[in-house]
């Protein structure tokens, strides 16, 4: 199919451990039958410059590659912000791709607010969404152009910004610095807390812990 053709032209690495992969609770929860595939042919892998992370199954790396850890991290974080969520990737700066429980309807989840948008109603037109526009969902550039001033990023390591987005912080490299995944939502489900369904243009008062 072109368009997962398109994504393993853009691979970097995949996380192949298929003995280690039980697909039985995924299958549960997601009905895609083209993601289901490509888990089982791929298990996920570093994509884009490894600006775009998709998990895998039970894979032995590290927590970050792991989309059984990751929703388990983002449900006790973020608790009942990320409910009905499945997330099954992520972008350079940390916000999750997920599915909708139970359907093929994808959403980008933004960390910094909680708020998701939906982007595909399923995988293959998210990676058409993916293809037509590569570095907003991605965050590519941004991660070539650190690459060359900077030392290249761990595997459990994205792009944070010094001040947050959402905060007014620019997107720009003089506002990124390196930080663990793990960190980078501990520190933003604090802050989706706090202004989650605020009005537009409301003042607060931002408790950073």
């Amino acid at each position: 199919m072109e368009e997962i053709q398109f994504l393993l032209d853009n691979r970097d690495e995949y996380f192949l451990f298929p003995e280690y992969i039980n697909h039985g609770e995924v299958q549960e929860i997601i009905v895609d039958k083209f993601y289901h595939e490509f888990i089982k042919c791929y298990n996920g892998g570093f994509f884009f410059s490894r600006s775009l992370i998709i998990y895998g199954r039970n894979c032995e790396c590290d927590f970050y590659v792991s989309n059984d850890v990751v929703n388990k991290k983002m449900n006790i974080e973020y608790d009942w912000i990320s409910a009905s969520n499945f997330f099954f990737a992520c972008d350079v700066f940390g916000n999750q791709f997920c599915f909708d429980d139970h359907t093929s309807e994808i959403y980008l989840f933004n960390i910094e607010t909680g708020n998701r948008e939906r982007i595909a109603g399923d995988f293959i037109e998210w990676i058409t969404i993916l293809k037509s526009e590569t570095d907003y969902f991605t965050g590519q550039s941004f991660i070539i152009k650190w690459e060359e001033v900077m030392p290249r990023l761990n595997y459990y390591e994205r792009l944070t910004p010094k001040m947050p987005f959402v905060l007014g912080g620019e997107y720009h490299l003089s506002n990124m610095r390196v930080e663990k995944l793990e960190k980078i939502l501990e520190f933003n489900s604090n802050i989706a807390k706090q202004i989650k369904d605020l009005p537009d243009g409301s003042l607060v008062n931002i408790e950073i812990r």
